[in-house]
């Protein structure tokens, strides 16, 4: 679970994944705008883009030679599921001070 780093609430783990750079989150204890470190998310991007630039091909290989099967879907079920922890553990919240200062 992800806490704001303003008040320590909680913050549901739907929002943090759905979270990107032209969105922020709202805090519903404190009301202040929430976004990521993008700095510290850079290198869990990386990481994934190079698993998938390995799997993609591989799978569409397979798939175009009739011999896409369980394998090739338990990797790409890996690969997201990969994406979706990192996400989780990398993510650091910090206050959208650009945010609050422009539209409010």
């Amino acid at each position: 679970m992800i806490h704001c780093p303003n008040c320590n609430n909680k913050i549901s783990s739907r929002k943090v994944i759905c979270l990107t750079n032209f969105n922020n989150i709202q805090c519903k204890k404190c009301g202040r705008y929430l976004t990521f470190n993008k700095r510290k998310n850079f290198l869990p991007g990386v990481i994934l883009t190079i698993i998938g630039a390995l799997i993609l091909p591989y799978t569409i290989c397979n798939f175009i030679y009739n011999n896409f099967g369980i394998i090739d879907i338990v990797l790409i079920l890996l690969w997201i599921s990969l994406g979706i922890f990192f996400t989780l553990k990398f993510t650091k919240l910090e206050i959208d001070e650009e945010y609050e200062k422009y539209y409010k």
